[in-house]
């Protein structure tokens, strides 16, 4: 058995913000952009603009400066409210990871012979033999995972 978890934030019943709009925006910062942004992540420049300006609208703020033009093309660059939020999202996120491995291996873990989370350097844990088998219904005492 394997975790997945995906976290996301709504407002108005649409998508605010989740990873797919975070690692864009990453990738605008580094590659100064939204063109080359969209590029690596195979998305059209319009989706990306599109997808850009939706966001805004739901989080009520500005994403992106532009500046047209240029011999090579334009560039954008994060505002700094952007920037703030970015990591802010990044901050929460990996936090609410932990969090939710750590309830994931101390609540059904103990009912799981083997179980991984989808999350680099944590796959493959395996439990303890005493911890009971994966049909014991009510293990003695679940094993801290901290």
């Amino acid at each position: 058995m394997r975790l997945h978890v995906k976290i996301w934030l709504e407002r108005d019943g649409g998508k605010a913000f989740g990873d797919g709009a975070a690692d864009l925006l990453g990738r605008v910062e580094r590659v100064g952009s939204l063109r080359g942004a969209a590029a690596e992540i195979g998305m059209s420049y319009s989706q990306a603009w599109r997808l850009v300006r939706g966001l805004e609208q739901r989080l009520g703020f500005e994403l992106l400066s532009a500046q047209a033009g240029g011999p090579s093309g334009g560039t954008s660059r994060l505002t700094g409210r952007a920037r703030l939020w970015l990591e802010a999202y990044g901050a929460f996120r990996s936090e609410s990871q932990t969090l939710i491995v750590e309830a994931f291996g101390q609540h059904l873990g103990p009912l799981l012979e083997t179980y991984d989370v989808a999350e680099p350097g944590r796959r493959g844990r395996r439990l303890p033999a005493d911890s009971g088998p994966a049909s014991d219904p009510a293990p003695e005492a679940a094993p801290n995972r901290a």
